[in-house]
């Protein structure tokens, strides 16, 4: 495996034990629990999960793209393979316990998840790869986007909350989407930008720092009156995090032992741990398993909840494993390759 892989498999690693964790806590901790200090550091270490999955597909893929600007490339291909993601996407968001009732299914097209930004973030880069002669404008295109996001967030947020839910979903919260384009895609884009100059993580995490404190303190009183995930110093510091995050695995990851494997092949199958993980939690596996957060409702004690996230872990890693064998046996027996590498997305 090259290098370059190595450490975006293993900080995309950690941050598939910390969505599990995120989500196990979400569904089991009482409220009673959900105050403190060590609460909120927990939920701002959290809250940088998603944008670390965002900002290494970003990554990912506009290192793919400069690796291949002069090369021909199979953009219908990988329109294929974001439009499967899509899908997969509006699949687990879907009610199947009532798949006839008109109301929940409406409210499940708004429910736009990290998923549904990532794919059509993916897509938007292509589009602009498409469009651009050059890679410098390629760049210029992908900075004047991410600065709009972030920029247009909170209006964004306060004209469109009276959109139809599938559309409004796209571009607000406030219809019970997870992740709106405004401003998470913003996470992925500059991961696309950062692949441009992949040593400067640490440069970058001084920069998002500085700015982020300097608007805190700039704009405090407007900020007050914003929500917390709209906020442009909000945005710098949880992106200053992930550059950290980025450094410090890209420098400091030189060794090969047992734990840095079995993380980064956590890593390297996101994708599969991300979709059993949440059936788990909140779908089950029909009368095998009825769904944990059922079984167990939010009333849980910390200790609790640490044991469930073990098991929702260890259930998690023994289905991403059957379902790779199954897959290899099969690719074996068809003489096919395989659909798409996990760690490239191609």
């Amino acid at each position: 495996m090259k290098q370059r892989l190595l450490w975006i498999d293993f900080l995309r690693g950690l941050a598939v034990l910390g969505m599990i964790e995120t989500h196990s806590v979400n569904s089991f901790l009482a409220p009673v629990y959900r105050t403190g200090g060590w609460f909120t550091f927990l939920s701002y270490l959290n809250g940088i999960v998603a944008p670390t999955f965002l900002f290494i597909a970003g990554f990912l893929q506009g290192a793919s793209i400069r690796k291949n600007w002069d090369a021909p490339t199979s953009f219908a291909r990988r329109f294929r393979s974001i439009g499967v993601l899509l899908l997969l996407a509006y699949a687990l968001q879907f009610p199947w316990n009532s798949p006839f009732d008109g109301d929940k299914v409406w409210i499940a097209l708004g429910r736009i998840d990290v998923l549904h930004c990532i794919a059509i973030s993916l897509a938007s880069l292509l589009v602009l790869a498409k469009l651009c002669k050059r890679l410098i404008t390629f760049d210029a295109m992908v900075g004047l986007l991410t600065i709009g996001l972030i920029l247009a967030a909170p209006f964004v947020w306060n004209s469109t909350e009276n959109f139809p839910a599938p559309i409004a979903g796209y571009l607000t919260a406030h219809r019970g989407a997870l992740f709106p384009l405004f401003p998470w895609s913003a996470f992925l884009l500059a991961g696309a930008l950062a692949s441009r100059l992949p040593r400067m993580f640490a440069v970058g995490f001084l920069l998002t720092t500085a700015l982020g404190w300097m608007l805190k303190f700039t704009m405090a009183a407007w900020f007050e009156s914003q929500t917390y995930a709209t906020r442009y110093d909000a945005f710098l510091f949880r992106l200053s995090v992930v550059l950290l995050g980025c450094a410090l695995c890209s420098w400091l990851l030189t060794t090969d032992r047992l734990l840095t494997r079995a993380i980064q092949w956590c890593g390297a199958r996101s994708l599969p741990l991300y979709v059993f993980h949440l059936i788990l939690l909140h779908s089950g596996l029909g009368i095998l398993l009825p769904p944990l957060r059922d079984l167990y409702p939010k009333t849980q004690t910390p200790t609790t909840v640490f044991w469930l996230f073990l098991l929702t872990l260890s259930a998690t890693l023994a289905l991403t494993w059957l379902w790779q064998w199954v897959l290899t046996h099969t690719i074996r027996l068809t003489r096919k390759g395989w659909p798409m590498d996990y760690r490239t997305g191609e």
